[in-house]
């Protein structure tokens, strides 16, 4: 099974917004993603989980769990806490990167779409212009036949 790594990030931020806690290491976030998606477990690694946090935090979804004072860790040891930054939650809230993904590509399709049809709109816009072209001409030279017509038949007036 390939994972829809779209959805395990989406995943991760619905922990950090759904659950009473604040602050999470890695380990509860992956126990806590198994206990809602157990199809994931026979295929799911600590480095996997390390690579959503570290994505969430280069995206500034998450953050390292400190104290606001000095910038301390509030806990000891090697293992890390996160927590789920204001952006986080206005991306969460809005659909995630499933629905940004879901918008970016209506955005590339309509993009076509509307290039389709300037394309189709201009070759219209071609083939008026050149019956334009023609039709003029047309009428052109049935002005000057008409004038020279006319000319010649004021001057012999059928005599």
């Amino acid at each position: 099974m390939k994972p829809d790594y779209l959805f395990i990030l989406d995943e991760f931020l619905k922990i950090f917004k759904e659950l009473e806690q604040r602050a999470y290491n890695p380990i509860q976030l992956q126990n806590e993603f198994y206990k809602r998606n157990q199809e994931f477990q026979k295929v799911w690694t600590n480095e996997l989980t390390t690579e959503v946090i570290v994505k969430l935090k280069s995206d500034g979804y998450v953050r390292n769990y400190t104290d606001s004072y000095n910038e301390t860790p509030l806990f000891k040891g090697d293992v890390k806490y996160y927590i789920l930054t204001f952006e986080g939650l206005m991306f969460i809230e809005n659909g995630g990167y499933e629905q940004r993904e879901f918008k970016e590509t209506q955005k590339i399709t309509n993009q076509i779409a509307y290039n389709a049809r300037m394309e189709r709109y201009s070759s219209r816009l071609a083939n008026w212009t050149e019956y334009l072209t023609y039709g003029t001409i047309g009428a052109a030279i049935l002005i000057v036949a008409w004038g020279i017509l006319t000319f010649f038949l004021e001057r012999n007036h059928f005599h």
